[in-house]
């Protein structure tokens, strides 16, 4: 696929003369094009809309393009938020994803815009961040997982090391809530710090008793988690990430020429996996197998 400038080097210079350096130069008519033609391509489904990621380029003047151009934006926070509030973005043109980041779990709170329970949730939510809340999801329940001893929290190991024997139990982040298969796993501690401005001193100090209480089995597994990666020799992973990233780029440029109809989907889809095969896929596949198989054995 080739690429050509959008701007000419003369016109580039002139600009540059014009213009204080350095400068983003974007070209209008490139993305209202490319705005159109995703738009196109997914026309057959009714409803359809393009969420941009305001992270990605959160300049106004291009998102108010895009607006023009019947897209959304997909906010990750709340000066996003309020970006897209003062370009006139509204309603269902407007997707919070936000990232959440924990030390022990990845996990993030997600809520429907058209739930029926939408001050439930609210409360539920509030709860988790409230002192009683953050204790119980990051201790459990008094006498059970943690007792109290003179005025501290003090973990119960005894019961952490019973539970690899209780159903979908036996990890860190399991164990950790009190809340066994419960599947609610909030990112109340904090790995970066990021929200430690907004925690009480309650939410803080889960992270200190955990650190300093932690059995020590479940304390090496957060420490030092074991990849499958470990069981793959040095020159097998430099061999497996060269492919990888080999047939990444391939597939980058791919999904779109498809996506846009420049590649015929139906007819080219065989051939676009044969390639990645072709690129060392099987390669890398067979160097995976082998770690998980060293990993089990």
């Amino acid at each position: 696929m080739q690429k050509k400038p959008f701007v000419s080097p003369e016109k580039l210079r002139e600009i540059a003369a014009a213009f204080p350096t350095p400068f983003h130069l974007y070209d209008e008519a490139g993305l209202r094009r490319t705005a159109r033609g995703l738009l196109s391509a997914f026309s057959w489904n009714k409803g359809y809309r393009e969420y941009y990621a305001v992270k990605a380029c959160p300049n106004p003047f291009i998102l108010r393009i895009l607006k023009e151009e019947g897209c959304g934006l997909d906010c990750a926070s709340m000066a996003e938020l309020k970006m897209a509030e003062a370009l006139g973005f509204s309603g269902d043109q407007v997707m919070f994803s936000g990232s959440t980041y924990s030390r022990f779990s990845d996990s993030s709170l997600a809520i429907l815009a058209d739930t029926e329970y939408l001050e439930e949730i609210c409360r539920f939510t509030d709860y988790l961040f409230s002192d009683e809340g953050a204790t119980l999801m990051n201790y459990g329940i008094e006498g059970t997982s943690y007792d109290v001893v003179d005025g501290e929290i003090v973990l119960n190991k005894d019961w952490f090391d019973d539970c690899p024997n209780m159903p979908r139990a036996g990890n860190y982040n399991d164990v950790r809530t009190g809340m066994l298969g419960a599947g609610i796993y909030t990112c109340l501690l904090d790995y970066f710090g990021f929200y430690n401005n907004y925690y009480t001193e309650v939410q803080k100090e889960t992270q200190t008793v955990w650190v300093s209480n932690a059995p020590a089995t479940l304390a090496e597994s957060w420490e030092m988690p074991t990849y499958v990666t470990n069981y793959i020799s040095v020159d097998d992973n430099t061999t497996a990430n060269t492919h990888l990233t080999d047939i990444g780029t391939y597939i980058s440029e791919m999904i779109p020429a498809f996506i846009l109809g420049q590649k015929d989907i139906d007819a080219e889809w065989d051939a676009f996996v044969e390639k990645q095969y072709n690129m060392g896929l099987q390669t890398v596949l067979d160097i995976y197998q082998a770690g998980y198989d060293a990993y089990w054995a």
